[in-house]
């Protein structure tokens, strides 16, 4: 195998061919490719002069994640930066009809940019060969991604050039864990070019809301009922899904299988709120074109941080005033049903005892059953709040947009 020393002399020899490529107008993406390889050349010396054993089995993409997990974080700012300008110069090369990077970047011509990256994969080496200190990269982060922000996506342009947003639920090192598309959760490398802060402002990550959901969105066993409590359901239907007006693992459907359709929208048992879960984030479902048809929305006049809000302070989305489901929501037993219940999950947080997580799971399926017979019992006396709901496999999971929900009139819309 080649040692440090020979693969600084081949990635010479590709940052050579780069340059001349660029010089006499070579074909583009030859070019781009030549840079890659000079860089991919650079990282192998990186780890052999660090001791990091190299076999003939090892790929261009192991070698590439061992590299990025060995390196500082120093190091791996502008190997990030650096690797995805790469990418996208080669994307500009294979969709030329497509903008290269987004907007928030300025985008020089192409063979600019170019020149830009081979110098500092130049100093890349530099840096690898003698310990030359490094300059700062083009578009090289200088602050880290914090809990609670929230950052725009850029996909690689392949035919779509705009992207939702995400939030940032925490770091693990330079990787970000970030709930996105559908509240899906997933990570991404917070140092790339392929994240951008959003103009919305930070949520507050150490709110009681955002604790709570925060854990069971990272930690989906503790969401998960036990098999001996659900003994006759398969576990793709044991796992439960944190709802966004609560916090609680309370929703029993993925964003990602329920349909559009008004009927299969799931109401939260603890809070009430009735969940649209096919939009792009939370806080799109208070913007589905209610003001012009308020009737049709199944939460009333609230958005979501107020019904947030609301359930803080009165245990429902509701607030008085919302009759008659306020009404349901602020009974007794209801209440104390629902106070057990959270009580149960918030006692789930941080809890590393498997038995101890079965027996609250226990707890919680008892509780649930008895508060949706509690609900039940109540369809008698407040008839309104009930005929907009309905029920599947034993369970309220929806509200019918087109019944329309009843109005007071002096109530606000």
């Amino acid at each position: 195998m080649d040692d440090a020393s020979d693969k600084l002399r081949k990635a010479e020899y590709h940052l050579g061919l780069a340059r001349e490529g660029l010089l006499n107008d070579s074909s583009r993406a030859d070019v781009v490719n030549r840079a890659r390889a000079a860089r991919n050349r650079i990282e192998e010396a990186w780890l052999v002069s660090r001791g990091h054993g190299i076999t003939p089995l090892d790929d261009k993409y192991t070698l590439r994640s061992r590299f990025r997990e060995a390196i500082p974080r120093s190091l791996h700012r502008k190997v990030s930066s650096l690797d995805d300008r790469i990418d996208f110069l080669f994307y500009a090369v294979i969709y030329p009809e497509i903008s290269p990077l987004p907007p928030e970047y300025p985008w020089m011509d192409w063979a600019e940019e170019v020149r830009i990256c081979i110098g500092e994969v130049e100093a890349l080496m530099s840096h690898v060969e003698r310990g030359a200190e490094l300059p700062l990269f083009r578009w090289e982060k200088q602050e880290d991604l914090r809990p609670g922000q929230w950052v725009r996506l850029i996909r690689a342009p392949d035919g779509v050039s705009s992207s939702p947003t995400a939030k940032v639920l925490g770091m693990e090192g330079h990787r970000v864990r970030l709930r996105g598309w559908n509240r899906s959760i997933f990570r991404m490398d917070g140092d790339g070019l392929w994240l951008l802060p959003s103009d919305r402002p930070d949520d507050d990550s150490n709110a009681p809301f955002e604790r709570r959901r925060t854990w069971f969105d990272l930690h989906p066993e503790y969401r998960t009922i036990p098999p001996s409590q659900e003994p006759q359901a398969p576990s793709e239907l044991r796992i439960r899904f944190t709802c966004p007006c609560c916090g609680y693992p309370a929703l029993r459907f993925s964003p990602n299988t329920i349909s559009e359709e008004p009927q299969d929208y799931e109401i939260c048992i603890l809070c009430d709120w009735a969940d649209m879960c096919h939009t792009w984030d939370d806080h799109n479902q208070d913007d589905l074109g209610f003001e012009e048809e308020p009737e049709c929305n199944p939460n009333l006049h609230h958005s979501l941080r107020e019904a947030r809000a609301n359930f803080e302070v009165y245990g429902c989305m509701f607030a008085p005033g919302d009759e008659p489901y306020f009404a349901v929501n602020s009974d007794p037993a209801i209440l104390r049903l629902k106070g057990d219940l959270r009580t149960c999950f918030d006692a789930m947080v941080g809890e590393s005892n498997a038995e101890g997580i079965r027996l609250l799971w226990r707890d919680v399926v008892r509780l649930l059953g008895a508060l949706r017979e509690a609900i039940r019992a109540r369809e008698a006396e407040y008839p309104e709040a009930f005929e907009c709901r309905r029920e599947k496999d034993g369970e309220v999971i929806g509200r019918y947009f087109q019944n329309k929900w009843r109005w007071d009139d002096s109530n606000p819309r």
